[in-house]
């Protein structure tokens, strides 16, 4: 058995059936001139493997892998627990999933694409298909001590996205460096890297710990390949990097309390080390509460010129409130207009509530945070299963219906894999917490109508309780506390060709044409083969030694782009998704004109947005930055861009042995 972390049997697809499907052209998103497609670059980039003949996989046999995976780890669950396997109706049911993936009807989120069905998940287990986690610091001075950092860095060193809160602040105190060293030869593992932390934070916070002493000598060189999980090592820098600053922190601060600022450094600082080391990224999200202005301007570059200059590692966590429904936040709107944060979180809301079209039911109130999009309720370590549905692309609702029970299907067997933590293990047991999606809300919206929309998320919901009951049945398992929100998609909707969860699409008004960046490594088939096709390529500012950025010119969208489309109308679409559709949350950046920062403080005043989680984004002009991911683009410049570019060299993309990076988090507000 291949991939699937457990021994039990295998499920394989009818060759017949797969051959069929393989024929058919995939209904890729995004057209970038010349039959070239946003889609299928991004498919190739993050989510192509390396197949055992060496070539990149197909589409096909990407959605087989998953398929594959997802029905091998029901079966092996109904073997052991001694369920019902019907072979002939879940043969059919795997075709359907088959069928409907394949015309991008639902998809997996990122993690899923890259990872179901491989060798890393049997070896690495569950932790490898989740998207995202929470961890608290409340128990800091109980027994946990180091334990929420190092789980933080064991998640990141994974690629999942982490929140965390600063709930632990005043409440342990640093102890000095101690006299006494030992010496530790760090593995070249994630787990050496993770246990080397442990140590380093366990000298200064459980008294009679040695000092260690690090030898890097056995971590790999940079530039050496880093096996099934993508990407190159960057060395041992990184590493050595965070020592040295958790070392200076910790020094800076004995015989007093780990405060606020100290809970958010130590975890952004690991979370650079992630970044730039190249074994997973980072995604944080921490959550302050309102009343402590040392959480307030930890951006704040006047107060905090270290950790917000160039060099800095404040910019590793977007930042958010825990606030409840009626706070008056007003004083909030000029720190949200420099940088757009904080953004905000309504906990009790959260905890109390499915839908808000619902009676409170107080399901979750063991809930303390959430993922660092803020798409899900999360309880201390729990992390969040995630897929993705879209509506614009089925022909009526039945047909969706019929979507939703094959999405569910797959989050539900992503629920029977454990991961590498027992606690985590018991809270996701317990809970089965899914988030089934919904991308290409603004533009079905638009298509549709607001009345359509609601009654389709509606009746769409009661449709997914259901399914879960059906399935939690079947399985012998418990019904999920939560089944649904609204992601921001990351780079999954650009394969189907829609705007992500309920954002509308980027791009100039009136046709919605634009550039869209993406970033790639500079040596390699993508890089080769879109320059040899007339792209512009350039240098990436944040790494130009091994990486570019290829501008890319889109066509246009249907309906209307946001710039054209107010904060309030914004917010009344996202406010409707949470009401009538998720009963985690949706995860929403409110961009917000100059002009219209005087409706932001009417609504903060008072903050019953309707919604349990609510980011903002200042609108910027083009070029606010380097590299943005989008730009608009007058339609003019748009057909000339068109004009020079060729059809790519699919022998030389597919042909290129090199495994792709993956989607290793759930950001989706970066250039790719």
């Amino acid at each position: 058995m291949t991939g699937l972390g457990s021994s039990g049997p295998t499920f394989r697809l009818d060759e017949e059936f797969f051959a069929g499907w393989r024929r058919r052209p995939p209904e890729w998103g995004f057209d970038i001139g010349s039959g070239n497609t946003l889609g299928e670059l991004v498919f190739l980039a993050r989510y192509s493997r390396v197949t055992s003949s060496g070539a990149k996989e197909t589409w096909a046999d990407c959605v087989r892998r998953v398929v594959e995976g997802t029905f091998s780890l029901l079966r092996a669950h109904c073997a052991a627990a001694g369920r019902r396997w019907d072979r002939d109706r879940l043969g059919r049911a795997a075709e359907d999933m088959f069928a409907r993936m394949y015309t991008m009807r639902w998809l997996p989120p990122g993690r899923g694409l890259w990872m179901m069905g491989t060798d890393f998940v049997r070896d690495e287990g569950g932790a490898a298909l989740q998207s995202c986690a929470f961890v608290s610091t409340a128990g800091l001075a109980a027994s946990e001590r180091s334990e929420p950092f190092v789980r933080l860095m064991e998640m990141c060193l994974l690629g999942v996205g982490v929140g965390f809160d600063t709930a632990g602040r005043g409440r342990l105190r640093i102890g000095p460096e101690p006299a006494t060293a030992a010496a530790f030869v760090i593995p070249d593992s994630r787990e050496g890297w993770s246990e080397s932390l442990r140590l380093l934070l366990d000298a200064f916070l459980r008294p009679g710990r040695p000092m260690p002493r690090f030898d890097y000598a056995k971590l790999r060189p940079a530039g050496a390949p880093i096996a099934r999980f993508g990407g190159v090592a960057s060395g041992p820098a990184p590493l050595q990097a965070l020592h040295e600053s958790v070392t200076a922190l910790l020094r800076r601060r004995a015989g007093r309390t780990l405060g606020t600022a100290d809970l958010v450094d130590l975890m952004n600082l690991i979370g650079k080390c992630v970044a730039s080391g190249n074994i997973g990224r980072s995604a944080e999200i921490a959550l302050g509460d309102r009343d402590d202005p040392d959480f307030l301007d930890l951006k704040n570059p006047k107060v905090h010129p270290d950790r917000m200059g160039p060099n800095g590692w404040g910019h590793l966590s977007n930042n958010s409130l825990v606030v409840d429904a009626g706070d008056d936040c007003e004083a909030l709107v000029d720190r949200i207009a420099a940088n757009g944060e904080p953004g905000l979180f309504f906990r009790r809301t959260a905890q109390r509530f499915g839908r808000l079209a619902d009676p409170p039911d107080e399901r979750d109130l063991a809930a303390v945070g959430t993922n660092p999009c803020a798409e899900q309720t999360l309880e201390d370590r729990e992390c969040c299963t995630l897929v993705e549905t879209f509506p614009t692309r089925h022909r009526s609702l039945t047909d969706y219906l019929a979507t939703l029970r094959t999405a569910l299907l797959y989050a539900k067997a992503v629920t029977l894999m454990d991961t590498r933590w027992p606690d985590s293990n018991d809270v996701m047991r317990r809970n089965r917490r899914i988030g089934c999606s919904m991308s290409g809300l603004a533009q079905f919206r638009d298509a549709m109508g607001a009345e359509r929309v609601r009654t389709w998320l509606d009746q769409a919901y009661r449709g997914a309780k259901e399914v879960d009951a059906s399935l939690s049945a079947w399985l012998g398992i418990p019904r999920s506390v939560k089944l649904t929100s609204v992601k921001p998609s990351g780079t999954v909707s650009l394969l189907a060709g829609v705007s992500p969860g309920v954002h509308f699409p980027e791009g100039a008004p009136q046709g919605g044409t634009c550039i869209r960046r993406l970033r790639t490594p500079s040596s390699g088939p993508v890089a080769e083969a879109l320059a040899a096709a007339g792209y512009r390529l350039e240098p990436d500012v944040m790494s130009p030694a091994d990486s570019v950025v290829v501008e890319l010119p889109v066509g246009g969208h249907p309906g209307r782009v946001a710039s054209e489309v107010g904060v309030r109308e914004q917010l009344a679409l996202a406010v409707t998704a949470q009401r009538y559709w998720a009963d985690n949350q949706v995860s929403v950046t409110l961009t917000v004109r100059e002009e219209e920062l005087a409706h932001l403080r009417q609504l903060l005043r008072r903050a019953d947005l309707g919604l349990k989680a609510a980011s903002f984004l200042p609108r910027r002009t083009a070029g606010a930055y380097p590299q943005m991911p989008y730009e608009p683009l007058a339609h003019d410049r748009f057909l000339r861009l068109r004009e020079r570019v060729g059809e790519l060299d699919r022998r030389l993309l597919y042909g290129g042995a090199v495994e792709p990076e993956g989607e290793r988090f759930c950001t989706s507000d970066r250039c790719l």
